[in-house]
Formats: structure tokens, C-alpha cells, sequence
């Protein structure tokens, strides 16, 4: 298992609106999940650390469905997650959660799945954050 104490969150102090701090996940219970139909797109750095997990599972996920881009323009869009016939994540469970996150916790999550349904904008030197209504919590 990794060493979960060698990840740190980032903080970024950021403006919100209210109805960001009282946003929650419900992960399973979502009548709509954005671990179906939806393009992940994986960055270079955590393509990596996915490579390197050593759980035989979720390594044998990775090996097969997590595939460079060969249009990539750099880090950020570096790789994607295929998703399986039905259109949901390989990594979400029979349960609904995330196998990634059950067992690395959430500083392993890819910057795509961490962030959704924020979203962080500049504006004048000033970080904001809000959310997406496609989003049915979020809504």
C-alpha cells in the first residue's frame, strides 16, 4: 500500500460561493453518476502513480484500461481512462464507490475526478471556485 502520509492536499485559499461549502458528494446513492459516459482524462503524474500500485486488482485495471493519448499536447491530457462496455469507470466497484479512493483515499484520485463538480477560475489575482449543475447534487 502506499504511504498515504507522503501525499499532502493543496491548499488554495479561494473565494466561494455558499453553496460550495455546504456541497457534498453521495457518491453511490447519485441518481446520476460521473463515473459513467464520462471522458476521464488522466495526467502524466498520476498516470505514473497508477502504474506503480502494487494492489494486483487495481494494478491489472490500470494495465488495461488506462491508455495514453497520442494527441496529447502535454501533461495535463497526457492519458484516459477506458471506460467498460456498459460506459462506467473500471475502477468504480459493484457498490458504486471508487476502487482507488477506497483503497488509496482521495489524494489519489486523478485531478479530473478530485475536482469534479468545481471549478477553479482566476480572476484578477483572485482564486474562485464553483460548481457545475450538470452535477445532480451540485443542481
Amino acid at each position: 500500500m502506499a504511504n498515504k502520509k507522503s501525499l499532502q492536499p493543496i491548499v488554495v485559499k479561494a473565494m466561494a460561493p455558499q453553496y460550495m461549502r455546504k456541497f457534498r458528494c453521495i457518491g453511490p446513492q447519485c441518481e446520476e453518476t460521473c463515473c459513467k459516459d464520462w471522458s476521464v482524462v488522466i495526467d502524466k503524474p498520476t498516470y505514473e502513480k497508477y502504474h506503480n500500485f502494487r494492489d494486483p486488482e487495481l494494478k491489472s485495471i490500470v494495465t488495461t484500461n488506462i491508455a495514453k493519448q497520442a494527441n496529447s499536447t502535454g501533461d495535463i491530457d497526457y492519458s484516459v481512462i477506458k471506460l467498460n462496455l456498459d460506459g462506467k469507470c473500471p475502477f468504480m466497484s459493484s457498490d458504486g464507490h471508487c476502487r482507488i479512493q477506497q483503497k488509496y483515499g482521495s489524494l489519489y484520485l486523478s485531478s479530473t475526478c478530485n475536482l469534479y463538480p468545481r471549478v477553479l477560475c482566476q480572476v484578477n489575482k483572485v482564486m474562485e471556485i464553483s460548481g457545475v449543475v450538470s452535477c445532480p447534487e451540485m443542481a
